[in-house]
């Protein structure tokens, strides 16, 4: 394989990499390591057999570049600017998209009454996240039964600048690094300055800690390349 085609295969992975970009630009990558890891996403993503050997020399030929990857700079910036809480004693239920009115007629009786209330439609379904303290009232004002029905779980929700939404990759970095920690993510919605990330009550603890030290290492980050 031409040095050339190496070299755009691993760009291509690290673009969509933040993570990986991030363990080269700190200096505490095991380059052996994180080469085996491309060579193996190379080969799954577009059938090609890539060397780990000459993976890990492009990495090493070329990582003072990788470090001028705009995009985790941006993704860190926004997250240096995020605030973080979490809301708890949460519901989820999925309806069919035919019983929108219903849903709609209802989020319209208990606006200004709720804690909390989410409602987001796909192509064919309708989703209300809210507070179990009106869970009932919901069940028993939409008589068909949810294709979803489940309770006490929990929203992680950031609040960031409005250039999340013009950044590529902003989410899926979040989203990776809880990936990783093993933390199953029930529900997203994005919309504007929030991102909701719902999860089981037994991972908002973990997953709210994670997120947080995130941010935190984001403002040392974003201090340490202004000065």
């Amino acid at each position: 394989m031409k040095r050339s085609n190496v070299s755009e295969l691993v760009r291509s992975v690290l673009e969509i990499s933040p993570c990986m970009v991030e363990s080269i630009e700190k200096g505490y990558a095991n380059y052996t390591k994180l080469a085996n890891i491309i060579a193996e996403l190379i080969r799954e993503r577009y059938n090609i057999a890539c060397s780990p050997e000459a993976v890990k020399m492009t990495i090493l030929r070329t990582r003072d570049k990788i470090k001028s990857y705009p995009q985790l700079h941006m993704i860190l910036e926004i997250l240096s600017s995020t605030s973080i809480e979490v809301k708890t004693s949460l519901a989820i239920l999925t309806y069919d998209v035919t019983l929108l009115k219903d849903v709609t007629r209802i989020a319209g009786e208990l606006a200004g009454k709720t804690r909390f209330l989410s409602i987001t439609q796909s192509v064919g379904n309708i989703t209300i996240i809210t507070n179990m303290e009106i869970y009932d009232y919901i069940k028993n004002n939409i008589k068909t039964e949810p294709l979803l029905d489940m309770v006490d779980v929990s929203a992680i929700i950031l609040v960031s600048p409005p250039e999340n939404i013009k950044t590529p990759g902003f989410i899926a970095y979040i989203t990776m690094i809880l990936a990783q920690q093993g933390i199953n993510i029930i529900q997203i919605v994005s919309a504007h300055n929030d991102t909701i990330l719902v999860v089981d009550k037994q991972d908002a603890v973990k997953a709210f800690n994670i997120i947080e030290r995130l941010i935190e290492e984001s403002r040392r980050t974003v201090n340490r390349l202004k000065k």
